[in-house]
């Protein structure tokens, strides 16, 4: 149990990157002919089976009040089922239950094998890329062919159904306490909103758009694509590779890192810390920007790893950790164990292992973090840490381990956080995600079943989230230009 919360976020933020990113490339072989339609008494069964798992699992879920919430919403949602779904049919039922734990860790991905067979037979899906801005939903980019909708236009209606209408039914189906957090989700070139829209509304050729351009009220049609068609027009574009970290020296004693996500082989990327700094240090770098925009988190080992570069002395990244037992929870310590050795009660040699294993199903187990740990930063970086001035920036999607390291970046005074406001939960962090699969539907999904205490904060209670040292706010011009607002005010600070 010394890892607590490493390889299970890590496997939780695989599954976030991968819908992050272009949801209809997603491939799944041996596909049904048909999608699969299930019973009502199976759709019920797996309900339950959600709603079990939540009260079980879930580390909020001990206050009976909670429970009762989502076990009352359960019998609900099996009174609304009352004919055989798809997959993808009942995602859109049975994603609310989930997301109404307003938890980024407990989840539950695209129903990918019915969205991979609509894309393959030939569906077709909306054409526009857009980005929620403050108030308002805009087109970045229009791909479809014939009449274009102007770049920068605000949605108003699609297919004469209000955008506030849209957007509030996609977020009822995405997870993340903040409003800021569920919508950031539906930005740029990523196809989610496409898919949600296909999932909550169906296929049509033709999407009818009203849209307001300069002040101006106006209406357009836009043509639906097939993914083969969207494939190419991306192409078109060169769209910029995914690389999970980056460095490179902006202008004379200024560095960035970027890192996209902490989903990464641990040697490897401390093999590019150490390159680096190496760099930082011979390039006489006096400022350096480390850009965590768009990082959904991963294995926090990383994020300390990082930290230890700019860090003087071992920080407290958390201070307490509690877990909730469950029979799940138990069960899933036990896979880690060897197979050789899972007969001898192993568990039982490390100290939270005893605690956890003797606890019973329910109650709460609690670690204090010792100075100096893995997770507090560890003196790895000797020789190597940079003392001049650090620059953190984040957004709305900077989540999980990307939030942990910047929280402590401007807890710990280490350096300015720049941004938007980032994470997607209160300043208390679930984590240590199970992820559980339905008995019939086959659906995944992941329960939190840990929290997680920053040094500052003592009560699960206490509100807030991280508040950057200087707030800016995206500006719709920037996007369109392809201009970079945070970074241009990072690169003006002295």
């Amino acid at each position: 149990m010394k890892r607590i919360n490493g390889r299970t976020i890590a496997y939780l933020s695989v599954f976030l990157v991968v819908i992050a990113r272009s949801t209809f490339a997603v491939t799944i072989q041996a596909l049904p002919a048909e999608p699969l339609h299930y019973s009502v008494a199976d759709l019920h069964e797996d309900v339950n089976f959600v709603s079990r798992s939540l009260t079980q699992i879930h580390f909020s879920l001990g206050d009976e009040t909670w429970a009762a919430n989502i076990k009352s919403q359960a019998e609900q949602i099996k009174n609304s089922v009352k004919a055989p779904l798809t997959q993808a049919e009942f995602y859109v039922v049975i994603a609310p239950l989930i997301t109404a734990m307003r938890d980024g860790h407990t989840s539950i991905p695209f129903p990918f094998r019915d969205i991979d067979n609509y894309a393959a037979s030939g569906g077709k899906i909306f054409p526009l890329d857009v980005t929620h801005i403050q108030d308002g939903l805009f087109v970045l980019s229009d791909i479809s062919s014939g009449q274009k909708i102007p770049l920068g236009a605000r949605l108003l209606a699609i297919n004469d159904v209000p955008i506030e209408k849209i957007l509030t039914q996609m977020q009822s189906l995405l997870s993340g306490d903040r409003a800021e957090y569920r919508l950031a989700q539906l930005d740029g070139i990523n196809d989610r909103f496409k898919v949600l829209l296909w999932m909550l509304y169906g296929s049509c050729d033709e999407y009818a758009i009203r849209y307001n351009i300069n002040g101006e009220a106006r209406e357009g049609k836009v043509s639906a694509l097939t993914r083969e068609q969207v494939r190419a027009e991306r192409k078109k574009h060169n769209p910029p590779k995914f690389e999970p970290y980056e460095f490179q020296l902006l202008e004379p004693g200024v560095a960035e890192l970027k890192i996209r996500s902490f989903v990464v082989d641990q040697k490897v990327f401390e093999k590019f810390l150490q390159a680096s700094f190496k760099k930082i240090e011979q390039s006489n770098i006096s400022r350096l920007i480390i850009d965590v925009r768009g990082n959904l988190g991963g294995d926090l080992d990383l994020a300390t790893g990082l930290l230890s570069y700019v860090a003087t002395e071992p920080v407290a990244i958390i201070a307490r950790t509690e877990l909730r037992v469950s029979q799940q929870a138990k069960a899933d310590f036990a896979l880690k164990i060897p197979t050789a050795l899972r007969w001898l009660p192993v568990q039982y040699l490390d100290s939270k292992g005893r605690e956890v294993w003797g606890a019973a199903e329910g109650s709460l187990v609690s670690f204090s973090e010792k100075p100096g740990n893995k997770k507090q930063g560890a003196a790895s970086a000797a020789g190597l840490r940079f003392t001049g001035k650090v620059i953190v920036l984040v957004d709305a999607i900077s989540t999980s381990a990307a939030e942990y390291f910047a929280d402590a970046v401007q807890r710990n005074k280490l350096g300015t956080v720049i941004g938007q406001a980032a994470g997607n939960a209160p300043n208390i962090w679930y984590g240590e995600p199970l992820l559980v699969k339905m008995p019939y539907t086959e659906l995944g999904f992941t329960v939190s079943r840990m929290a997680f205490y920053p040094p500052a904060i003592e009560s699960i209670s206490t509100p807030g989230h991280l508040v950057p040292d200087f707030s800016v706010a995206r500006n719709l011009a920037d996007e369109l230009a392809r201009q970079d607002t945070i970074l241009s005010f990072a690169l003006k600070q002295p």
